[in-house]
């Protein structure tokens, strides 16, 4: 049996992963992370990161769906939070010009942004995965392998052999019947010639 798995869960999965890998790069000029330059943002966006990787982990390993509006508003709190700080720089990074980290974590909760937006809209973008059926010889099934084991009982199903007299279509009524006069018309020389 297959098991079907949405994509927006992974998405913004892998989005806060980003996120919370972003939080140890350097966001700011002075070397400073986002753990020395932000207050209490740090934790927060953390804990938003995290729980995306929570919500992808859980579809993963439980099959369980989030709850409805859970990932929106972690990936929307993110990308808010982390264009905030991109725009207006924290006091400890005043003037500072910003660093690979903030621009990992601006495509991180932007990416937590898409799935949670995904979660939601009428777009459904899913990868199933069902295990592979093995012969015993291990050669690969094509589908002319497959019609050719399924014709012995299609043609026994069609034509059964108390029925059959001779080849395919030897047997059938139309052929052994005589003609009659009603399915013949008599040629007529004269009609033939006026038209």
């Amino acid at each position: 049996m297959g098991r079907r798995i949405d994509f927006a869960p992974l998405l913004a999965g892998l989005g806060g992963l980003a996120l919370v890998v972003s939080l140890f790069l350097h966001w700011y000029d002075p070397r400073m992370t986002a753990w020395t330059a932000f207050e209490v943002w740090d934790l927060v966006l953390a804990v938003l990161g995290l729980s995306a990787v929570w919500f992808a982990g859980s579809q993963l390993a439980l099959g369980a769906d989030p709850r409805p509006g859970a990932l929106q508003l972690a990936g929307g709190a993110a990308f808010v939070i982390v264009i905030s700080q991109l725009v207006n720089h924290p006091p400890a990074a005043q003037g500072a010009s910003l660093e690979a980290g903030a621009w990992v974590a601006l495509g991180g909760s932007a990416v937590m942004a898409c799935g949670g937006v995904l979660s939601v809209t009428d777009v459904s973008l899913s990868v199933s995965f069902a295990p592979r059926e093995r012969q015993a010889t291990g050669a690969r099934t094509t589908v002319a392998n497959e019609a050719a084991a399924v014709e012995p009982e299609v043609h026994e199903e069609l034509y059964p052999a108390e029925e059959r007299t001779g080849p395919i279509g030897a047997d059938d009524p139309e052929l052994l019947r005589e003609p009659s006069e009603d399915d013949t018309l008599p040629f007529d020389q004269e009609t033939e010639e006026r038209s």
